[in-house]
């Protein structure tokens, strides 16, 4: 039995894939108490709700735990004596009545990861098993992905395109943004900066899909978390205070 906690459009995607491998699962909205003997527990919340989650979920099944949040770092599942989840970098979009549309393959790391990827390769959504040692740099490529879009586009006009923001009118913005948001997740994840290899991985992303409008909106909330952490980490993030301003 896998329990999915969170039915928005990704919890429902993965509830269908588990039940067409032949898993029984149990569909949870935020709130509800995880209960039962369960294999996994597939937490599809979004990143505000992760925590209140992690805490309310039993000792019994935290070594069984799925996640597929963005923004993530270690420090989040341990705060909570998580040692060991799977984690799926997810870089596949799901929107109301639409199929799933790939953009880079989703790398899956921990003990789960082998039969989520091979649930995900069955419904043609690209998935890789990699190793522990290699998820916190699949994490800060996705982490710097989606802040920089979302956060870049705050300051463009509505419906600017992520490969707009790469135009020489918008580009010292978006470096600007790009070097706040890799001091920031970088800190997060305890890895050097390499910035070269940042902004190469965060390019492969934004002409993988050229055509995605940047900021969503989610925008001003990942914005405000930025800046939350920037905060908490003692950064000055002057790119970031500067489009609040704007904003």
């Amino acid at each position: 039995m896998i329990a999915v906690v969170g039915m928005g459009q990704l919890g429902t995607l993965l509830s269908e894939r588990a039940r067409a491998a032949g898993q029984d699962v149990v569909e949870l909205r935020r709130g509800q108490r995880v209960q039962g003997e369960l294999e996994r527990v597939l937490v599809t919340v979004g990143e505000d709700d992760l925590s209140p989650v992690l805490a309310s979920l039993p000792e019994r099944v935290r070594d069984r735990v799925v996640l597929v949040q963005n923004e993530l770092v270690p420090d989040q599942w341990r705060a909570h004596g998580i040692t060991r989840p799977t984690v799926a970098v997810v870089w596949f979009e799901k929107k109301k009545d639409k199929p799933a549309r790939v953009v880079l393959p989703t790398p899956i790391a921990g003990p789960w990861a082998a039969p989520l990827a091979a649930m995900l390769n069955d419904a043609s959504l690209d998935a890789r098993v990699i190793d522990d040692a290699l998820l916190p740099s699949a994490l800060l490529d996705k982490n710097v992905y989606i802040l920089v879009s979302n956060i870049a586009g705050l300051a463009a006009p509505p419906g600017t395109t992520t490969s707009e923001l790469l135009e020489l009118e918008r580009l010292e913005t978006t470096t600007r943004v790009f070097a706040d948001v890799l001091e920031v997740e970088s800190r997060r994840l305890a890895l050097p900066i390499d910035a070269d290899m940042a902004a190469a991985a965060m390019m492969r992303a934004f002409l993988a899909d050229p055509t995605h409008v940047a900021a969503g909106r989610s925008a001003p909330l990942r914005l405000s978390r930025t800046l939350e952490r920037a905060e908490r980490l003692d950064l000055k993030v002057e790119a970031l205070r500067a489009i609040t301003k704007k904003s």
